[in-house]
């Protein structure tokens, strides 16, 4: 494998990783704060839906 392959796998890796831990957290939330933080973080979770599709 060249290098990019190797980076890429690692950055697919670490962003489902990253995923994994943000879910576990947000189970942990009272349901007042998990409200809040779903409201003020709403847009930029769209965002890197897109950003991950054009991957």
């Amino acid at each position: 494998m060249d290098n990019f392959m190797i980076a890429f796998v690692a950055m697919l890796a670490t962003v489902f990783f990253s995923r994994l831990i943000n879910e576990k957290a947000n189970k942990k939330l009272d349901p007042d704060k998990k409200l809040l933080l779903i409201d003020l973080f709403s847009d930029s979770r769209s965002w890197s839906k897109v950003q991950f599709s054009q991957l």
